[in-house]
């Protein structure tokens, strides 16, 4: 147990060291250091929970079927349900690295959105505790199970989804110097942004796409702005989905409007998921006493969005996902709900310079293109940019760190994938399987402790 528990320290430590070392061009060692701290907490605890439950079935049901079945299920559910603490608790949670997203390119991509993420993270850790077994005692005469098993989930077929038009989308990447704590001139990153659209006029577009924080400006202020905008919605004859702040009697919301030449704001999304530790500081007076620098890293917090899931663009209802809403579960079946044919995705990742981050982002976007049958648009103020098809293949790109312009025909679609079906119920089944395997892991410990207190009971009578 000790040595499990150690290597499961050690791949944690590496893994979530390696995988969200991007933060720390963000707000520096402390804050990766501790959320590397608190994922590893995780991952080591639910191991813990696992290899406990995991020993103790093994022993009160022995023979095969167990090994190989039993166990691997309730692994895999177990995992499932470490997933949903980790991307709910504490603060809303940070579902970031889900094993899910490692089959966007891989084997078991088809199952996306007949199960969805949890789902196909649960299909890769049976395949994963299945391979354990066969290599622990079970032996190579075993490896036929999970060789069956990834034949049988390699050969699920695609879902078909219901095409219900096209919408010919045009998205800028400014490659703008748009980070949080960089100091600029107010203008200069729509300034880029309009820059980097010119090569789009005359298009004829549906709809033109600016990532998150792209007008940096007060629009609803600025004549030359509105002016500016007037004028790039009439030029690709289409309105612009454009990120920026709004205040709203003094709270600040980090928002996503629709703007029609010579209207105006027609539509708005506020972000309803803020991050925690970069739009809002929650528990601000404890963490000011904690950490006293944080507070100043983190000024203003950024209030819940109350409005719809979706925005309206010539009676097409459109999701809107700014920057980390695309890991949200929640948003994403309440995006589906609301009857969004498309999703639209602003981001401004040029706070984490050229690390990997806008890759894994982008990666978590195809990943829910397959899952919802949606076609997304993933706009960035750096990259990396790519309207994606339902099916999670890129149909349109543009570099990272490059300014620069792309369009494409996106399929529209009603389809309601199974995978919003059963999500909800996969994250129940995992957490119900976490205790599971922590019921049986305790009951020898309990069972020994009770036999303890009998024999001294008992010797306390002979005594007698």
């Amino acid at each position: 147990m000790t040595h499990a528990l150690a290597g499961a320290a050690a791949g944690a430590t590496c893994f979530w060291g390696i995988h969200i070392v991007w933060l720390t061009t963000y707000l520096g060692p402390a804050p990766w250091a501790a959320l590397v701290a608190l994922q590893v907490l995780m991952s080591v605890g639910a191991a813990a929970i696992m290899i406990a439950g995991w020993r103790t079935i093994e022993e009160w049901i022995p023979g095969d079927f167990t090994r190989m079945v039993v166990v691997p299920v309730l692994v895999g559910a177990a995992w499932v349900g470490r997933d949903f603490v980790a991307g709910n608790w504490p603060y809303g949670g940070f579902a970031w690295g889900r094993l899910a997203y490692s089959q966007v390119d891989g084997p078991l991509r088809d199952l996306l959105p007949w199960v969805g993420v949890a789902g196909t993270t649960f299909a890769v850790v049976v395949m994963s505790t299945m391979l354990v077994q066969v290599a622990r005692s079970l032996g190579l005469g075993h490896a036929s199970a999970p060789l069956v098993l990834l034949a049988a989930l390699v050969a699920v077929p695609s879902f078909s989804y219901n095409e219900t038009g096209t919408m010919r989308v045009g998205a800028a990447q400014g490659n703008s110097d748009a980070g949080i704590f960089n100091a600029s001139a107010p203008g200069r990153i729509f300034g880029d942004h309009v820059r980097a659209t010119q090569s789009l006029y005359g298009e004829d577009l549906d709809l033109l796409v600016w990532p998150e924080n792209s007008v940096d400006v007060d629009v609803a202020r600025i004549a030359e702005v509105q002016a500016s905008l007037d004028g790039i919605s009439d030029r690709v004859s289409a309105p612009i989905l454009f990120g920026t702040l709004t205040v709203d009697d003094g709270e600040v919301f980090n928002s996503a409007l629709v703007w029609r030449a010579g209207v105006g704001v027609v539509e708005q999304y506020d972000k309803r998921y803020p991050v925690p530790f970069a739009e809002f500081l929650p528990d601000r007076a404890l963490w000011s006493s904690l950490l006293p620098f944080v507070p100043s890293l983190i000024p203003v917090d950024m209030t819940p969005g109350t409005t719809g899931a979706t925005v309206q663009v010539d009676g097409v209802p459109i999701g809107v996902a700014l920057c980390f809403d695309i890991v949200s579960d929640r948003l994403a079946r309440e995006i589906i709900a609301a009857g969004a044919e498309i999703l639209i995705v602003p981001s401004n990742n040029a706070d984490f310079g050229d690390s990997a981050q806008g890759e894994q982002q982008l990666s978590i976007a195809r990943a829910r293109a397959m899952e919802t049958a949606r076609s997304v648009v993933n706009a960035s103020t750096v990259g990396s940019s790519a309207i994606i098809a339902p099916d999670g293949a890129e149909i349109a790109t543009i570099a990272p760190f490059t300014s620069s312009a792309m369009v494409a025909e996106a399929p529209l679609s009603d389809s309601v994938t199974p995978a919003m079906a059963v999500a909800p119920w996969l994250d129940q089944i995992g957490v119900g399987a976490l205790v599971v395997l922590l019921a049986a892991g305790a009951a020898p410990r309990l069972s020994s402790k009770s036999s303890r207190r009998s024999t001294d009971r008992a010797w306390g009578i002979c005594d007698a």
